[in-house]
């Protein structure tokens, strides 16, 4: 995985012409020139501060949406957290859909079953299992 990245790291500091020699060099005079060459032939900071922008602005409208959603649901309960919340455990549970993995985490810490009276035990996974392999 290493020597992609660090080829095209090494290839950012030669020259065009040792960027393509045959043999590949190893071994070369390291230069700056390519990257005010590439300013010249296009304007990268723009798009460069373009895309930063972009993904900026979206990760603050998104935290601007979630968080106070995150909050409420979180000192506010009410019947439709409970059900927005539980809606894919219940499904879980209920055997509409299959054990995936990562949900054995949620078993174990107890989300699963406090929700529908089991003991965060061994045997609430036992339970769980059973009824996610029954429905395939």
């Amino acid at each position: 995985m290493f020597f992609p990245l660090g080829w095209l790291f090494l290839t950012a500091f030669k020259t065009e012409l040792q960027a393509i020699a045959v043999p590949p060099l190893f071994v070369f005079e390291p230069t700056l020139d390519n990257f005010g060459e590439v300013q010249r032939r296009s304007d990268y900071l723009l798009y460069a501060r373009n895309s930063l922008i972009t993904s900026l602005g979206s990760t603050v409208i998104g935290l601007a949406i979630a968080a106070p959603a995150a909050y409420s649901m979180a000192f506010f309960r009410t019947k439709r957290t409970r059900d927005i919340l539980n809606a894919d455990v219940e499904d879980l549970v209920r055997g509409r859909r299959p054990l995936k993995p990562g949900d054995l985490d949620a078993i174990e810490e107890g989300l699963i079953a406090a929700d529908f009276g089991l003991p965060a035990t061994q045997q609430a996974m036992e339970v769980l299992r059973e009824k996610s392999f029954a429905a395939k």
